[in-house]
């Protein structure tokens, strides 16, 4: 899930941001609305832009025999410049080049050419998840990431040295509630026996005995560790609120910690030759004249997978009938508020309005509608963020509010207040011109390296983007109106259904409903 936060400066017609480093390059453009338009206007929007046109006008100023302009205020700079150019500046157009090859028993494999000289493979398992439930080990999700760390999956020593010098780059296995990715960085000349490592350990795992034992005895500490923090006694209270015990996603810190002693070598086993199901997402990354050779390859190691059944599971996800609040008592001199609901994702027809609509009310910006009003205006709060987790088996929405522990019932009635506020009235314009450059800029921006851009694609097309999707990814942000995302933001919160989680110390009446 990405946060969106960058500047928007861009220049007149077309502007080419080359996304390099050790993982590999993806060109994305951005086009401006007006051909030759000038820098003026744009760089008002920075420090850097202010000194320069104050300096330009001082100068001209001195030739005229006039006084020289003074500069904007931060005011008058939100209120004139930005939101008159927020939709004649360029909009940033994440505009991924991406080529689908169809393979005869397998998903496509989606190719993006790279100007450099690395290939990129990331390999995504969904709903892998779910197999917490079939296998009733819950730690396996927790007890996967690490084996990478030390060796793909068991590998040996003598394996593992090989890949890292032949990669040039640490692989890793991203798991996660939703999905589980494999991803190999390498040179050109080596890619092809990361890879072959990769399946090896998919296809048969070498995992001894001793290793699993320390592996297990280090996550216990880690899990032990993590019940320190707030955010993890909040994180497990929030699926307790809005999951069924039987859901994939009801993972609980706790419960992991009981579960690791019991989990076998052969249960391991059998759950990375699980991840070898044939119907894997693939995302490339490389060359663009090697396209047809990669593409190759990858294809023949996908093919050396097992042909296993996608696990069934319902993406049946009901909430609570009534808003339930749910406190956990904690000994920190802040309480962290948490608000979750249903979320929303790919399925919904306002999908690319209710992104924006949430970006103005919630999200990780000081220009959000949270913001201003919890902490700004009130200040009920240091932190006040919100995210939409477009998980596959169950989207979410979570408000986070960190305050002092005797304003919790000020802190909940203020994120209603403006729930409501939006649910009635909408959003106002001004703020959704200024969120909605910051989004469009952060997509191109925060996507500055090869692997980031491969993660950014497959994360799309494992929520059911289609390629084309994906292509004009940046240019559907850029087409949202006002209109459209204040029609979006009125029926985006269900504040009747809204779940409170608060995790602090308790507080006579401060957690009162």
């Amino acid at each position: 899930m990405l946060t969106m936060k960058a500047n928007t400066i861009f220049s007149a017609g077309w502007l080419f941001i080359c996304c390099s480093s050790v993982c590999g390059t993806v060109e994305m453009t951005a086009s401006s609305d007006e051909e030759g338009k000038s820098m003026t206007d744009q760089n008002d929007l920075t420090e850097e832009g202010k000194e320069a046109n104050e300096t330009k006008g001082k100068r001209n100023s001195k030739q005229k025999n006039a006084s020289p302009p003074s500069s904007p205020t931060p005011a008058s700079q939100a209120d004139t410049p930005l939101k008159q150019n927020a939709n004649k500046a360029a909009i940033p157009e994440f505009n991924v080049e991406i080529h689908e090859h169809k393979l005869e028993g397998l998903n496509d494999i989606w190719f993006i050419p790279s100007s450099k000289e690395l290939v990129v493979i990331e390999i995504c398992f969904e709903n892998a998840g779910a197999k917490n439930v079939t296998a009733t080990h819950p730690s396996l999700a927790s007890l996967v990431p690490p084996m990478v760390g030390r060796g793909p999956c068991g590998m040996s020593d003598r394996d593992f040295k090989v890949a890292l010098y032949e990669c040039s780059s640490v692989q890793h296995l991203d798991i996660g509630n939703d999905h589980v990715s494999c991803v190999v960085a390498a040179p050109q000349d080596s890619y092809k026996k990361a890879l072959e490592l990769y399946m090896q350990a998919l296809t048969n795992p070498k995992l001894p005995k001793r290793y699993l034992s320390q592996l297990k005895k280090d996550e216990v500490m880690q899990c032990t560790e993590a019940l320190s923090s707030p955010g993890t006694h909040a994180g497990d209270a929030a699926r307790t609120v809005l999951y069924d015990a039987k859901h994939p996603y009801r993972v609980l810190t706790k419960d992991v910690i009981k579960d690791i002693p019991t989990v076998s070598v052969r249960d391991t086993r059998e759950f990375l030759e699980f991840l070898g199901q044939k119907n894997a997402y693939v995302v490339v990354m490389g060359p663009r004249s090697q396209e047809k050779e990669i593409v190759a390859n990858v294809e023949k190691e996908l093919r050396r997978l097992p042909v296993k059944g996608r696990p069934t599971i319902s993406s049946k996800f009901e909430l609570n009938a009534n808003r339930k609040d749910l406190h956990v008592d904690f000994d920190v001199p802040q309480t962290n508020l948490i608000a979750v609901q249903r979320g929303f994702d790919r399925k919904d027809p306002d999908y690319f309005a209710k992104k924006l609509a949430f970006a103005v009310v919630a999200q990780g910006s000081l220009n959000a509608m949270l913001f201003q009003e919890i902490r700004e205006k009130r200040g009920l709060a240091y932190a006040c963020y919100g995210y939409n987790n477009e998980l596959v088996l169950g989207p979410v929405i979570y408000i986070h509010v960190g305050t002092q522990n005797e304003k919790v019932p000020q802190a909940k009635a203020a994120v209603l207040e403006l729930l409501n506020t939006v649910s009635k009235k909408g959003i106002p314009q001004r703020n959704f011109e200024t969120v909605k450059s910051e989004v469009t800029g952060a997509l191109v921006v925060n996507l500055d390296s090869g692997a980031k851009v491969v993660d950014f694609v497959i994360g799309k097309r494992v929520q059911g983007f289609s390629a084309e999707e994906v292509r004009t990814y940046g240019r559907n942000f850029g087409e949202v109106t006002y209109e459209a995302a204040n029609k979006a933001s009125k029926t985006l919160f269900d504040v009747d259904h809204l779940n409170f989680i608060s995790v602090g110390k308790s507080v006579e009446g401060s957690h009162a409903k």
